[in-house]
């Protein structure tokens, strides 16, 4: 009995350290950009525990060192050569201190350099660095052609409108991601406009006859184009994001207008054939 409580404990210890890991953390970037300071990193969750600030450059530098941290330079990642901006990169986990400093090369005077890290314990992770000539945009608003219900029409294409909070800046992309199979694929869509409203349409889906066909969708932006490191690494290369507070904008795809009507009127008429032929 006493083993089995043992267990028991040791396990739910296991479990709350690994579910709220993020919350004793103390994750940093450090570097020339800003001066070596402690450029404390929050932490941002879409499904994917990141971490995340934006520093915006004070001077004009070709070659720029910096690395990640948590609690102090005896825990850092680096990967030892030069960052590709908007991109994917695999950073190497030292608890020595050891291993060589990342280097940012070209860092523009006044422009913002957001940093992603994603939280993988102790271990070799994930990192990225996004580049905008200004403060980078949040979304402020998300609306689409749904109906209150959240009902759209079969084979009707919705229209999902995201307002910002300033006018885009130049580098940055606006997406609608949206699914129909609970998340087992995804496309993304890139939205359209200017100033600071953009729209973009989720194709029409069909609706079944008698179940209802859900999809659901969120909007974010980003610097990065389609392609890999998007679709593989969306919530690492992420600069913004509406999810409606966690459990995104569902889809509700209805028949066609007419089509229970039209399914009814064929019942009704094999019906009254084969009564017919009884008779």
């Amino acid at each position: 009995m006493k083993k089995c409580i043992a267990i028991v404990i040791a396990l739910t210890i296991t479990l709350s350290s690994s579910l709220f890991a993020w919350v004793n953390d103390d994750v940093k970037v450090s570097g020339e950009i800003n001066g070596w300071a402690d450029g404390t990193m929050s932490h941002d969750s879409l499904g994917t525990e990141v971490w995340e600030v934006t520093i915006q450059a004070t001077a004009d530098d070709s070659s720029m060192e910096y690395l990640y941290q948590n609690w102090g330079y005896g825990n850092k990642w680096t990967d030892a050569s030069s960052t590709a901006l908007d991109t994917v990169a695999n950073v190497t986990f030292h608890n020595d201190g050891g291993g060589a400093n990342d280097v940012l090369a070209n860092v523009v005077n006044g422009n913002y350099y957001t940093f992603r890290f994603l939280d993988s314990d102790y271990a070799d992770s994930k990192a990225a660095v996004m580049e905008t000539s200004s403060q980078p945009s949040s979304i402020t608003g998300v609306g689409d052609t749904a109906n209150p219900q959240r009902e759209v029409q079969a084979e009707v294409a919705t229209t999902v409108t995201i307002t910002l909070n300033q006018n885009k800046v130049s580098e940055e992309k606006v997406y609608v991601r949206y699914t129909s199979n609970n998340w087992v694929s995804s496309t993304f869509v890139l939205a359209t406009g200017n100033t600071n409203i953009w729209e973009a349409d989720i194709p029409g889906m069909p609706g079944s006859e008698v179940n209802t066909t859900t999809a659901e969708y969120y909007v974010l932006t980003t610097t990065l184009s389609p392609g890999t490191d998007l679709s593989d690494n969306t919530d690492l290369v992420t600069l913004s994001h509406d999810t409606d507070g966690g459990s995104n904008y569902p889809l509700y795809v209805i028949p066609e207008p007419g089509t229970g009507i039209w399914i009814i009127g064929i019942l009704a008429t094999r019906y009254i054939v084969r009564k017919r032929r009884r008779a």
